[in-house]
C-alpha cells in the first residue's frame, strides 16, 4: 500500500487528480478492511486524499476529509504533533478556498502556535498567513505577517 500511496501522490503532482483520488480511495478502503477503521494509517490516508480533493477544487469533500483526519489524529497523537499542525493548516487552507475566512483564521493561528511551540520551521505558514490576510482584505494584518518572513 505504501507503493500505491506514492503512486497516488505522483499522480497528484502530475495534475491527474481523478486518478489520484480513485487510487487513494481504494487504498483507504483496503486499509480499513485489513487494519480496521481505528488504525492510524486511516487518518494519514484520509488527510492525503483530502489534499488531492482540495487541489481538484472539490472543497466540500476536502473539508470533510480534513475534519475526519484531524479528529482521528487528535485522538491518536499528543497535542501539537506535526501531523495535527499540518492537517489543521490544510483545513484552514480549504476554508480559505471557500472564502470562509473567519473560520480559517483561528485554525491558521493555532497551526502557527503548534509549529512555534514544537520548534518546527514555520516560514511557509508565516508566508501563507500574509497571503491569507491579504485575500481576506486585511492588509495591515498581511503586512504584519509579511514583516515576520524577513525575521525568520
Amino acid at each position: 500500500q505504501v507503493r500505491e500511496t506514492h503512486l497516488a501522490e505522483l499522480l497528484r503532482n502530475q495534475g491527474k487528480y481523478d486518478e489520484s483520488i480513485t487510487l487513494y480511495r481504494d487504498v483507504l478502503e483496503r486499509t480499513r478492511t485489513t487494519r480496521g477503521d481505528d488504525f492510524f494509517g486511516v487518518a494519514v490516508i484520509t488527510s492525503l486524499l483530502a489534499n488531492v480533493l482540495l487541489d481538484a477544487g472539490r472543497l466540500a469533500e476536502a473539508d470533510a476529509g480534513f475534519r475526519d483526519a484531524l479528529d482521528r489524529m487528535s485522538r491518536a497523537l499528543p497535542p501539537g504533533h506535526i501531523r495535527i499542525a499540518r492537517t489543521t493548516e490544510n483545513l484552514a487552507l480549504c476554508l480559505q478556498a471557500q472564502e470562509r475566512y473567519a473560520e480559517a483564521e483561528p485554525l491558521l493561528l493555532d497551526a502557527h502556535a503548534m509549529y512555534e511551540a514544537a520548534g518546527y520551521d514555520a516560514t511557509r505558514l508565516i508566508e501563507r498567513l500574509g497571503t491569507f490576510f491579504e485575500a481576506w482584505g486585511r492588509p495591515s494584518e498581511a503586512a504584519r505577517w509579511r514583516a515576520r518572513t524577513t525575521e525568520v
